[in-house]
């Protein structure tokens, strides 16, 4: 055996073939002796680009079936005559020839697409054992028992369905007839297709399918020489015609063999006596191995095999038998037929209908049929977006060997490679599908430079698909390439499309992403100011910004520090607060991260403040007066008073003890000494019942009521006159006076503090004698009303000392003040202009 290898190199190595492609080992030798093949198969490698292929020699002088020197000359004639056929019918169902016949006085050589064996050798090879291997001289080959090729069920039937497309090829474009169906002619390629070949005996077809006449198989001529017997219809061998039905019957024998351990129900051993005796027993043969065949086809094969050729089905009925119909058949139909469909048609399949079908195409098949289709559509611009679907299905479902040995060397030059948009777009969006089997130095030569490239393209399109795919391949970068390439690219992106939403939102999406693997320094350079030019108008990016500050305010690493919230953030969210697209949910959540934020900046600032030694006040000393509870507070009937001329310095001593005496009275019959009593002035032991009235005007004088006098009213045990004030804006001054301004020294006289002091401080009586009576009509200017008397003087019990007994007097006066200013509306009285120029003359005087 190893001498014809030798030879059968030696012989390819001094043809012209040798020129073109180098010589690899032997794939299969010479059939078994009843299904005669008279090719020996070597692999090949084309020498221009590498493609594999197969080369198959005949060879003239070492042939020992077929004879004389002579014979050996016409059989190579008629190899010739098949190879020429082969070539013309050029079609996906047929074998492919690369390189035509050529011819020497050794050999005949010819080169095809690459295969692993014929059909015939596939059979015997899974253990079904060889057709006629116990008749007379028969023997078996090494090779064959070395080809490891097995078959599943599935290629069974995809294999079976490729050659009744070629049949039906054959038939209804070429009008041809084959005449030699069986597995000797059908080659399996390295994708596991199935190919017929053999056309050296086919005839033309007659008018209509009408029958020709042909050669009935004869001993007279080497069996290499002509068709099988094994598989010969009747009707040639019985009437030396044939039409297409006679290529149907050849077809079942082949489906009963494929599910028979590659036996055909007929063994003639080369003798046509034995044929016919086995002929007439075909029904009952058939039936005795129709359980082994698919059930799906059992019908078919019964009537693809009987005599009779009007119950032969056609190759255009049988194609279309469910049996055939399956999707995964389908789609691979599709694939052998891929150079005769358009663009959109492979595109959209590539697309949709092979990704529906991959779980159901068996996983042997994934590499060895679909993934060359692939490959050779990569190459072209216009299908490379499509078929990158299907080849990033591969990648996922493939292992890391199977990877590396057939996917990454066509997959890698797609990264430096010009490719269409949609081809970048696909290859962005599916980047960690390839960096779960990609090596580093692929990352850092490949798909790195081809990630920078896409976020400084012009496309739209491009850049998103390049912002989109940062975050999903964070984890396979170093914190250095995030640094210092990704994050400068992503702001420089933002420059060029600010008014993209989409984009806007990737960036962010991948800026949040990365934030955690980024330093303080690095956010506060690059991230913050980005965030701050970030045009806020769309809700969605709105949302966006305020959940990334959220984040970065919940940890101090960040670097939202108190400064960068009042001067760069705070400004920049504050506006939309009022911004019209924000529905109730949106404002809530813009609402509460300023509030959180303000609370931000007040805790720590408050905290520093304490450190430096500030002691703020309580929050209530900051509260408005109104925000104070009223209910259920005394409001006293408390009168401002004014220096006043009547009275003199001589009256100042008396005045002063009625005062202090009236005073001490007061403070020791307030009975409880609970805050409450103590917050409160006891204007009711100082002042008896007294009534407001109106100002009474008398001639060269001002006389004065002893009712409306401020110090007092009628019955009080001061005896004061009582004298009104005519300008409410004066009241409210003096009330204000009492409030804001700095607390004045109480008077000995006690009374109101600003009516205590005169221009120069000194002290001025502000009383008359109660004793006056009044003088002239009340005004008509003020309504009068009685108040009542708040207590009793005359058995209260002195103060233990007179300092104290001012002190709490003065802050009962104030807060009495404070009272009476906040319901100034129920005192309404105003004074003549002219009396208030008089007391100020008079004063002056």
């Amino acid at each position: 055996m190893f001498s014809k290898q030798k030879s059968g190199v030696k012989l390819i190595e001094n043809s012209p073939i040798s020129q073109l492609y180098s010589v690899g080992s032997l794939v299969t030798s010479l059939g078994p002796e009843p299904d005669p093949a008279v090719w020996k198969i070597y692999d090949g490698i084309e020498i221009a680009d590498g493609k594999e292929v197969s080369i198959h020699i005949y060879e003239k002088r070492g042939n020992e079936r077929v004879g004389r020197c002579r014979k050996k000359e016409a059989i190579a004639e008629l190899l010739k005559t098949g190879i020429k056929k082969l070539e013309f019918h050029s079609s996906p169902w047929l074998l492919q020839v690369l390189h035509g016949a050529e011819e020497n006085s050794d050999s005949v050589v010819f080169v095809t697409e690459r295969v692993v064996g014929t059909l015939s050798t596939l059979l015997a090879s899974q253990g079904g054992g060889r057709e006629g291997s116990q008749g007379l001289g028969s023997r078996s080959n090494s090779m064959e028992n070395s080809c490891d090729y097995p078959l599943i069920d599935f290629e069974y039937r995809w294999g079976l369905s490729q050659i009744t497309e070629a049949l039906l090829f054959l038939h209804q474009t070429c009008h041809t007839i084959h005449r030699n169906v069986c597995p000797s002619t059908i080659y399996v390629t390295s994708s596991g297709a199935w190919k017929l070949a053999g056309l050296e005996h086919s005839e033309k077809m007659g008018e209509g399918d009408e029958e020709v006449s042909c050669t009935a198989w004869t001993t007279k001529m080497p069996k290499a020489a002509q068709p099988n017997l094994n598989y010969i219809a009747p009707e040639i061998q019985h009437k030396a015609t044939c039409t297409t039905a006679s290529d149907m019957y050849s077809l079942g024998m082949v489906f009963i063999a494929c599910f028979n351990s590659g036996h055909s129900v007929i063994q003639a051993s080369h003798s046509t006596q034995q044929y016919f005796k086995l002929a007439g027993q075909l029904s009952e043969r058939v039936n005795s191995v129709l359980a082994k065949i698919p059930i799906g086809i059992q019908e078919s094969v019964f009537h693809l095999v009987n005599q009779d050729t009007r119950h032969r089905p056609t190759a255009r009925s049988l194609v279309q038998i469910s049996y055939f119909g399956d999707p995964a058949v389908q789609a691979l139909q599709f694939l052998e037929s891929l150079n005769s469909k358009d663009t959109n048609q492979k595109a959209q399949f590539f697309r949709n209908s092979l990704l529906e079908v991959f779980s159901i195409i068996p996983r042997k098949l994934w590499l060895q049929q679909i993934w060359p289709f692939l490959q050779e559509e990569l190459t072209k611009q216009e299908m490379m977006a499509a078929v990158l679907e299907s080849v990033i299905f591969l990648i996922q479902e493939c292992s890391q060997l199977e990877y590396e040995t057939y996917i990454q060397p066509y997959t890698r030059p797609l990264f430096t490679g010009p490719k269409t948009v949609q081809a970048s777009v696909t290859l962005l969006d599916s980047l960690p599908v390839f960096l779960e089997k990609t090596c580093q130095e692929e990352l850092e030569q490949d798909i790195l430079p081809m990630l920078y490239l896409a976020m400084e393209s012009s496309m739209s399109q491009v850049q998103m698909a390049a912002a989109s795919a940062v975050p999903t391949i964070l984890d396979y970068l170093c914190d250095d390439v995030i640094r210092m390439e990704l994050v400068p690219r992503v702001r420089s992106v933002y420059l060029t499309n600010e008014g993209d939403v989409k984009i806007v939102l990737s960036l962010l999406a991948c800026i949040a992403k990365i934030l955690d693997k980024l330093e303080k320094c690095v956010i506060i350079d690059e991230v913050l100011p980005l965030l701050s030019e970030i045009k806020l108008n769309d809700v969605n990016i709105l949302l966006t910004v305020l959940e990334m500050y959220r984040v970065m305010l919940s940890d101090r690493k960040y670097g939202l520090t108190m400064t960068v919230l009042a001067t760069r953030v705070l400004p920049v969210l504050i506006p939309q607060l009022v911004n019209p697209h924000l529905d109730m949910e949106a404002y809530i959540a813009v609402q509460s991260t300023i509030h959180d934020m303000f609370d931000h900046i007040d805790r720590h600032q408050r905290n520093k403040l304490r450190l430096d030694g500030s002691i703020p006040k309580s929050p209530e000393s900051y509260q408005m007066k109104h925000d104070q509870p009223t209910e259920g507070m005394a409001i006293p009937n408390l009168v401002i008073r004014r220096p006043s001329v009547v009275q003199g310095p001589a009256a100042y001593s008396a005045l002063k003890g009625q005062r202090l005496s009236a005073i001490t009275s007061s403070n020791n019959s307030s009975g409880e000494t609970s805050p409450e009593n103590n917050n409160y002035l006891r204007v009711s032991a100082l002042f008896g019942n007294r009534r407001w009235s109106e100002n009474t005007i008398s001639s060269g004088k001002i006389p004065v009521s002893s009712a409306s006098s401020p110090g007092s009213c009628p019955g009080s045990p001061l005896g004061l006159f009582s004298r009104r004030h005519s300008s409410a804006h004066r009241r409210r001054s003096s009330s204000n006076l009492l409030q804001n301004a700095h607390p004045l020294p109480a008077s000995p006289l006690g009374g109101s503090v600003p009516n205590s002091l005169g221009r120069s401080g000194s002290p001025f009586s502000s009383r008359r004698n109660s004793n006056i009576s009044n003088i002239g009509s009340q005004s008509s200017l003020c309504g009068s009303r009685k108040s009542s008397i708040a207590g009793d003087v005359k058995n209260s019990t002195p103060p233990t000392t007179p300092s104290s007994l001012l002190q709490q007097t003065f802050s009962n006066v104030v807060s009495a003040a404070s009272a009476a200013s906040s319901f100034r509306a129920t005192v309404q009285y105003r004074r003549p202009s002219f009396l208030a120029r008089n007391v100020t003359s008079e004063s002056i005087d």
